[in-house]
């Protein structure tokens, strides 16, 4: 597309690809925003990810066995939106559309990753957008990502689950609203 200066909006593990394209090429974004971002998903040491290993090892083994049911248990668990249970059958259908092979491998790799590392070497504008109660990125990781990202903005959502976008779009688009209009000002001050 030979897209330069962007303004990047990624969810969940999408943010971290998004990381490492910006570590690569920073003259591709202007900015980037994260929703439910995690640069790891284990308990290591002082960091909480969220999960033990043992944690993973269940939820990969329930996946193997049955991907199926897997899906339709989890799908309203991630979303978390009991009031809007569209969204959930929505997200379990798409879960199901996948082959359960492909899905288990993906699902072990991002797992298994580990972008802390990475995270702190950005020095581009960042918006990390978070909500008060996600299965798979507890609030303290968007607490970390803000204390390691160098001038990172952090904004708590008023929603819960991992689909903030999905739940409580608007909040999350004037989060984002707000969020480049206080770039527009920087960039306008630096002419």
């Amino acid at each position: 597309l030979q897209l330069r200066q962007a303004h990047l909006i990624a969810h969940s593990v999408s943010s971290m690809l998004g990381t490492l394209v910006a570590l690569k090429r920073p003259e591709f974004f202007t900015s980037l925003v994260f929703i439910g971002a995690s640069p790891c998903y284990l308990n290591t040491g002082d960091y909480q990810g969220g999960f033990q290993t043992s944690d993973i090892s269940s939820l990969l083994t329930e996946m193997a066995h049955n991907y199926a049911n897997w899906a339709r248990k989890y799908a309203p668990s991630i979303m978390n939106a009991p009031t809007q249970p569209l969204l959930s059958e929505e997200f379990s259908r798409s879960l199901l559309k996948l082959r359960p092979d492909f899905a288990l491998l993906i699902f072990s790799l991002i797992m298994d990753s580990d972008y802390r590392r990475e995270v702190r070497q950005l020095r581009l504008p960042v918006l990390i957008l978070q909500t008060e109660e996600d299965l798979f990125v507890p609030k303290r990781v968007g607490e970390y990502l803000h204390q390691q990202i160098w001038g990172s903005t952090l904004r708590l959502i008023p929603a819960k689950g991992h689909f903030p976008h999905m739940t409580n779009p608007q909040a999350v688009i004037e989060a984002i609203s707000d969020f480049y209009q206080v770039i527009a000002m920087a960039h306008r001050s630096l002419k």
